[in-house]
C-alpha cells in the first residue's frame, strides 16, 4: 500500500473519533459557559467600572496639575465620573459592596468639589487633594478585590462542573484514542525514521562525503527517493572528480600568471579582505604572503604605511570616471625612488545567471612608470631648451629682415623683396611653432598662468582678427560675424581667449576653399557663452574628431607644416579657465569648432 493511502485511512479514522469527542465536548462546554457567563457578568461589570473611575481620576488629576484643564473638560469628566458611580450603585451584587460604593460616591463628590474650587481660583491645599485621590484609589481597589475574590469563588464552582464534563469526555475519548493509537504509533516509525535517515545522508553528501550508504529498500515513495539519492551520489562523484582537479589546475595557473606579471597586483573581496597578491607586491611592502592574504586591508595598513598609501583610495567614494585621476605612488627601491601608476578596478558580477550585478571585490594594479616619467621629463626639458635656443637665431633673422626692408639700408629689387618676404614668412612660422612648443611644455609641467578678468566676447574676437586680413584677401574668403550686442561678459584670461580665437579662425582660413565663407556666431546657452567658428572646408572624420585635440596630431589632408599643437593648447587653456571646447563636422560639409565660456 502506498504511503498516501495509509495516511488517508488513518486520518479518516482519527477524524471520526475527533468529531464524536468534539460534539459531546461542545455540548457540555456550552452548559458550563452559560452558567459562568450568568454568574460572572455583574462582577466583571463592577471591575470595569472601577478601572474606568481610576482612569478618569488619573487623567483629571494629571491635567489639573499641568494647569491644562479647562472648565468644559472638567464638567465633561465630572459627568462621566458621576455616571460610573451611579452605574456601580445599580450593580451591587456582594455583601459590603453597597457601603463601599456609597463611600466612593462621597469621596468622588468631595474630590470634584476640590478641583472645582481650584479652577475657580481658590487656594487649594495639594496634600488635601492627594489625600482625596488616595481614598478614591483605596475604595476602588477594595471594590475591585471584593469582586475579583467573588469571581475566583464562582470560577471554582464552574471548575467543578467542568471536571464532571471532563470525566465524561475522558471516558468517551479513551475508547477512540485506544483504537487511534494503533495507527498513530506505527505511522511515525514508518515515515519519520526514513526521513531522518535521508536528512542525515543528505547532510553528509552536502559536506562531500559521497561514500555514505542509504540502506532503504521498497517500492513506495520512500524507496523511490532512496534510489534517486543513490543515483545522484554517483553523478556527483563523477562531476567532482572531473571538475575539482580542473579547478585546482586553473587556480594554480592563475596564481602563476599573476606572479609572472610585471605589475604589482592586489585583489580584495567585497569586504576589502585581501584574497590574492603577487610576489612583486610582497617585495614592495616587505611582508610574507601568510601575513597578508586573508587579512583585512586596514589590519595590514596599521602596520604598513605603504599598504595604507596603496589602498587609501578604496575607502574614498568617487564619481564614475574618476579612476584615471588617482595620483601615482612613489616608492623607494634600492635607494632610488620609483614611480608607480595606480589603477583601482571594481570587480562586479552576478552569483546567479541573469541575476543583478553587485560588487564582488577590487583589483589594485601598480605599474612601474619610472622610465616613462624620466623620458617624459627629459623630452619636456629638451623641448624647452631647444625652443629657447632657437629664439636667439630667430631674433637675429627678424632683425636682419627688418634692416633689409628699411629704406635707409638701400632699395631692394623685386626678386630680393620676394626673398625677404619668404624669409620673414618662414621666420614667423618657425617663431609660432617655437612658441607653441614652449606653451605645451609649460602646460605639461603644470605652469598655466591665468589672469582672470571680465571682458566682452566681441572685443576678444575683434583683437584675434588683427593680422588675418591679408590671409582672408589672399583666398577671397568672406567673414560672416553673428555676435549679438547684448551678450553678457565672460570670465577668463583675455589674452589667452584672443589666442584661442586666432588659432580657430586661422585653422578655418587654412582649410577653407577659395571664395568661400567663414561664419563666427556667439550665443547664450544655460548661463554660458558659446562661440562657434564654422568653415566650408573638407570636414573631419569621426575618428579624427576624437583625436584632434591630442598633442602633435595633424589631419591627413593637412598641407601645412604646423606642429599639431594649436588645438591641444586651446583645449588646455579652455579647461584652465573652466570652459570647454569641441568640434562638430561632417566629411565634405566643413567643420564647426566651438568654445564655451563661463558667464559673469
Amino acid at each position: 500500500m502506498k504511503i498516501k493511502a495509509k495516511l488517508y485511512l488513518s486520518q479518516f479514522f482519527l477524524l471520526g473519533i475527533i468529531a464524536v469527542v468534539a460534539g459531546i465536548g461542545v455540548y457540555y462546554l456550552n452548559l458550563v459557559a452559560d452558567y459562568t457567563a450568568v454568574i460572572l457578568k455583574d462582577n466583571y461589570r463592577t471591575i470595569d467600572y472601577m478601572r474606568k473611575v481610576n482612569q478618569q481620576v488619573d487623567e483629571l488629576q494629571g491635567k489639573f496639575e499641568r494647569d491644562v484643564l479647562t472648565l468644559e473638560e472638567f464638567e465633561s469628566r465630572s459627568a462621566e465620573l458621576y455616571t460610573l458611580v451611579n452605574s456601580q450603585k445599580a450593580n451591587i451584587t456582594e455583601a459590603g459592596e453597597k457601603n463601599l460604593t456609597e463611600n466612593l460616591s462621597l469621596e468622588v463628590t468631595g474630590y470634584l468639589d476640590l478641583i472645582d474650587q481650584g479652577l475657580a481660583g481658590s487656594n487649594l491645599n495639594s496634600n488635601e487633594l492627594w489625600v482625596s485621590v488616595s481614598k478614591i484609589k483605596t475604595l476602588t481597589e477594595t471594590i475591585f478585590l471584593l469582586n475579583e475574590e467573588t469571581i475566583l469563588s464562582k470560577s471554582e464552582n464552574a471548575k467543578n462542573k467542568s471536571e464532571q464534563v471532563i470525566v465524561y469526555m475522558i471516558i468517551i475519548g479513551a475508547s477512540g484514542i485506544t483504537f487511534g493509537l494503533i495507527f498513530f504509533l506505527g505511522l511515525p516509525n514508518y515515515i519519520v525514521n526514513p526521513i531522518k535517515l535521508f536528512t542525515k545522508s543528505i547532510k553528509e553528501i552536502s559536506l562531500g562525503n559521497y561514500g555514505v550508504q542509504i540502506p532503504f529498500e521498497g517500492e513506495d515513495e520512500l524507496g523511490n527517493l532512496a534510489k534517486s539519492i543513490r543515483k545522484m551520489v554517483v553523478k556527483l562523484k563523477e562531476y567532482e572528480k572531473s571538475n575539482f582537479s580542473k579547478l585546482i589546475r586553473e587556480q594554480k595557473r592563475l596564481a602563476m600568471i599573476v606572479n609572472e606579471m610585471n605589475e604589482a597586483i592586489l585583489v580584495t573581496d567585497e569586504n576589502k579582505n585581501i584574497i590574492l597578491c603577487n610576489e612583486l607586491l610582497l617585495d614592495l611592502i616587505h611582508l610574507r604572503r601568510e601575513q597578508v592574504e586573508g587579512k583585512h586591508i586596514q589590519e595590514i595598513a596599521r602596520i604598513n604605511n605603504l599598504i595604507d598609501n596603496i589602498t587609501e583610495d578604496l575607502f574614498v567614494p568617487y564619481l564614475e570616471g574618476e579612476e584615471g585621476q588617482i595620483a601615482p605612488v612613489r616608492i623607494v627601491m634600492g635607494g632610488k625612488e620609483r614611480i608607480f601608476k595606480k589603477e583601482i578596478l571594481k570587480l562586479s558580477g552576478t552569483e546567479e545567471e541573469n541575476g543583478p550585478k553587485k560588487l564582488m571585490g577590487h583589483l589594485v594594479i601598480l605599474s612601474d612608470i619610472t622610465e616613462f616619467s624620466e623620458k617624459d621629463q627629459a623630452k619636456l626639458k629638451f623641448m624647452s631648451t631647444l625652443s629657447h635656443e632657437l629664439k636667439t637665431p630667430l631674433a637675429a633673422i627678424q632683425l636682419s629682415t627688418n634692416l633689409l626692408e628699411n629704406k635707409k639700408t638701400g632699395s631692394l629689387t623685386s626678386d630680393q623683396s620676394d626673398l625677404v618676404h619668404t624669409i620673414k614668412s618662414n621666420q614667423e612660422r618657425i617663431k609660432r611653432m617655437v612658441n607653441e612648443v614652449l606653451d605645451i611644455s609649460q602646460i605639461n609641467q603644470g605652469y598655466i598662468s591665468l589672469t582672470t578678468e571680465h571682458f566682452s566676447v566681441a572685443d576678444s574676437i575683434a583683437d584675434s582678427l588683427q593680422g588675418l586680413d591679408l590671409f582672408l584677401r589672399e583666398k577671397n574668403i568672406r567673414l560672416n560675424k553673428q555676435i549679438p550686442e547684448n551678450l553678457p561678459q565672460i570670465k577668463g584670461d583675455y589674452h589667452k581667449s584672443v589666442w584661442i580665437f586666432n588659432n580657430l579662425i586661422s585653422n578655418a582660413i587654412r582649410y577653407s576653399p577659395a571664395n568661400s565663407e567663414i561664419t563666427i556666431t556667439a550665443s547664450r546657452e544655460a548661463n554660458r557663452i558659446k562661440v562657434e567658428v564654422k568653415d566650408l572646408g573638407p570636414g573631419i572624420s569621426l575618428k579624427n574628431q576624437e583625436r584632434i585635440f591630442e598633442h602633435f596630431f595633424k589631419l591627413d589632408h593637412s598641407s601645412e607644416n604646423g606642429t599639431g599643437l594649436g588645438l591641444a593648447i586651446s583645449k588646455e587653456f579652455m579647461e584652465a579657465m573652466g570652459g570647454s571646447i569641441g568640434v562638430n563636422s561632417v566629411i565634405g560639409k566643413g567643420a564647426a569648432f566651438w568654445v564655451s565660456f563661463r558667464e559673469v
